[in-house]
């Protein structure tokens, strides 16, 4: 997994060099080009630009940031692998060791590996499942996370805290926790409501349709591989959030390599919910912090459903839920994190 993600790392880190830039080569240049280290603070990719701004005063060069961020987004597949014990464990399930072996994905590498959103929540996304898995409500850890989620994609901060708040729900005991909870996660949602309605441009509701409709005109402008918002169902916007391009829908070779990913992809949904099925998806015996990232994955695709319009968008999106599936699928196979409450 080390050669895969930083060999991935370097491809991607050459390719950011063609005719049209990637976003990884737009924030160095703008940092590079920039005297203002504070103009850059603010929502979504600027704060990426934001955050490699010191690296580059202090002349690292754009090869070396990209390591460090391509570590960064090593370090959560790490996390991932320390909660669930596999220091400490043996698997001898050989369906538990196939689905370790889709850790291995590369475009799961791919996007977690360069200057990018992606690398940076994928990160965050580990810490706070590590945080919450020591039974933590809160802590300076979780507080830090959850403002950089905040910043780099709010959507993302709400998501996570409705996944908290409806996971604790299931639960009929931790009265103490829910209070504590519900009464910091309203406050914080609150208060920062005006960051996601800033984010996503909202004044009204005509300028949410007309948001969407500046979406839609966007994707059908660029790129070979969008469809056309207005003109799709939300059924079709799922089918392609889950596992488009398959081998149909493939106009290049790199859409042809994706459609083997999501046809792997594909089946382990199946086996994902028929082991839901065998436990008659009684998800409350989930230990919260399971339960937890399973809403979050739920939440994440039902969101993206709603505006994906891009092929290649969702392919990248995808690192943001898969993981997720992937964790609970192997605590819940080998009852890892499973309490009977």
């Amino acid at each position: 997994m080390t050669i895969l993600h930083f060999g991935l790392s370097i491809f991607y880190y050459y390719k950011s060099f063609n005719k049209q830039p990637y976003d990884a080569f737009r924030f160095f240049n703008e940092a590079v080009n920039s005297g203002n280290w504070f103009e850059f603070f603010g929502l979504g990719s600027k704060l990426i630009t934001f955050l490699i701004f010191p690296f580059v005063k202090l002349q690292l060069s754009y090869f070396t940031i990209f390591i460090i961020f391509a570590f960064i987004g090593f370090l959560g597949y790490l996390n991932y692998f320390k909660i669930l014990g596999l220091k400490e464990r043996t698997y001898g399930s050989l369906k538990t060791l196939i689905i370790l072996c889709l850790f291995l994905l590369p475009s799961l590498h791919y996007w977690t590996s360069s200057i990018s959103k992606e690398a940076i929540l994928f990160f965050l996304t580990t810490v706070l499942i590590k945080e919450w898995s020591k039974n933590k409500v809160v802590s300076k850890k979780i507080i830090i996370s959850l403002t950089l989620c905040l910043f780099v994609r709010p959507y993302y901060f709400f998501i996570i805290l409705l996944a908290k708040s409806v996971a604790l729900l299931f639960k009929k005991e931790l009265f103490r926790v829910k209070k504590t909870f519900f009464l910091g996660a309203g406050v914080i949602a609150l208060v920062a409501m005006p960051v996601l309605i800033s984010f996503l441009k909202i004044e009204n509701f005509d300028s949410f349709i007309n948001n969407y409709r500046r979406i839609s005109e966007y994707a059908l402008n660029n790129g070979n591989s969008s469809i056309n918002l207005l003109e799709s169902n939300y059924l079709e916007r799922l089918i392609l959030v889950l596992s488009r391009p398959l081998f149909i829908d493939a106009t290049s070779f790199s859409q042809f390599v994706i459609s083997f990913e999501n046809l792997i992809l594909l089946l382990f949904y199946i086996l994902f919910l028929y082991s839901l099925k065998q436990t008659k998806f009684a998800i409350s015996k989930f230990k919260l912090e399971i339960l937890v990232v399973f809403i979050t994955a739920l939440l994440l695709i039902l969101f993206y459903s709603i505006y994906m319009y891009n092929l290649g968008l969702a392919s990248r999106m995808r690192v943001m839920f898969i993981p997720l599936l992937l964790f609970v699928f192997i605590a819940k196979n080998e009852q890892i994190l499973n309490t009977k409450n």
